[in-house]
């Protein structure tokens, strides 16, 4: 229910408050959740947060980690006299970049 919820919703307030409502309509700790609903989306709302910022890093050093790879295969290929506008094609890097790439090393 709770996947459910923040699929739909994503990480915010609005899936936070379906899913209480979802477990007071279900009879599921109803009087605790209607009793402490603000402390308990504070909490849930601290813990979207924390998850996203998680994710969200790891995203970006997925993102660093493949345009490494990209400007290291960049390199080879240009080491290995391929055309610009060949390497940018198949590295999807930019054709600035790979340009820059062939200046700076001098090939």
């Amino acid at each position: 229910m709770c996947n459910d919820q923040v699929q739909k919703h994503g990480c915010t307030r609005k899936a936070i408050e379906e899913i209480i409502r979802i477990c007071v309509d279900k009879d599921v700790l109803a009087k605790y959740l209607k009793e402490r609903k603000v402390e308990i989306m504070d909490i849930m709302t601290a813990l979207f947060d924390k998850d996203e910022v998680a994710r969200r890093y790891y995203l970006c050093v997925q993102q660093q980690g493949a345009n490494g790879m990209a400007v290291n295969n960049a390199h080879t290929m240009l080491k290995d006299g391929m055309p610009v506008e060949i390497v940018a094609k198949y590295s999807h890097l930019p054709v600035s970049e790979v340009s820059k790439l062939k200046v700076s090393s001098a090939l």
